[in-house]
């Protein structure tokens, strides 16, 4: 993964207290090799400008914080469709998650953006470490099957088990839920490494699932939004 995002430095965000008061701001220059190595790692295009980003970003941080509390080695970037620095800037650090974003200048977005064929936001991309993809469906798989959708992403993402040699526990057989039953049962033996990260992305009766927002399969084309910033997409 650092090697498909390699000279390209990323964002995170940090807290810092100013007169007694925390605040919120960005950290920059964070190296892809030292944040994304053996992460499964999600591309987040999106922008504050759309109603349906605003409704999945809320979705999406939701489904970051317990993959997170349970150990999942995850990553998102966020790759910003917005119409200025300050409107990505003030989405980014009011309304995400604490993941990454790649810098609103950086012309490496428009190659994410052509690479996956980035038509319509909120788009997730799951991809490899080679930036191959594991899935261009990631927000449906989220809408769908809440935190239970990490194991296929996992298993296909073929992330070298040695990166996450001091996560590992004793392994023992992944289980599946079945969405009809709620039954939940053995589907074969995992590996230590894919045991610590799905032992507990089993049930879907879980917090996540319950409190999962509801909301229409919408996209906006971004051909017709983003007039500002032509350099992104071919007219």
């Amino acid at each position: 993964m650092s090697q498909f995002f390699k000279d390209h430095k990323l964002f995170s965000k940090t807290r810092v207290e100013l007169n007694g008061e925390i605040r919120t701001e960005f950290r920059g220059d964070i190296s892809s090799e030292e944040v994304l190595k053996g992460q499964v790692v999600a591309l987040y295009f999106s922008a504050s400008w759309c109603p349906p980003c605003q409704k999945f970003t809320s979705v999406l941080n939701e489904f970051y914080k317990e993959l997170k509390e349970k150990g999942c080695d995850f990553q998102v970037v966020f790759i910003s469709l917005d119409h200025s620095k300050d409107s990505m800037e003030e989405y980014f650090i009011q309304n995400h998650e604490d993941w990454l974003a790649l810098p609103y200048d950086d012309t490496f977005k428009e190659t994410l953006l052509n690479k996956y064929h980035i038509t319509a936001i909120p788009k997730l991309v799951v991809i490899k470490e080679d930036g191959d993809t594991v899935t261009l469906k990631g927000r449906k798989d989220i809408q769908d099957k809440g935190i239970n959708c990490f194991r296929n992403w996992l298993n296909n993402s073929h992330i070298n088990s040695a990166e996450k040699a001091n996560a590992t526990k004793s392994p023992e057989a992944i289980t599946g839920t079945n969405n009809e039953t709620g039954d939940v049962t053995p589907i074969g033996t995992a590996t230590p490494t894919e045991t610590d990260q799905l032992d507990n992305i089993v049930d879907s009766d879980s917090e996540y699932g319950k409190d999962i927002i509801e909301i229409k399969d919408e996209a906006i084309e971004i051909k017709d939004q983003i007039i500002e910033n032509s350099y992104l997409i071919s007219t």
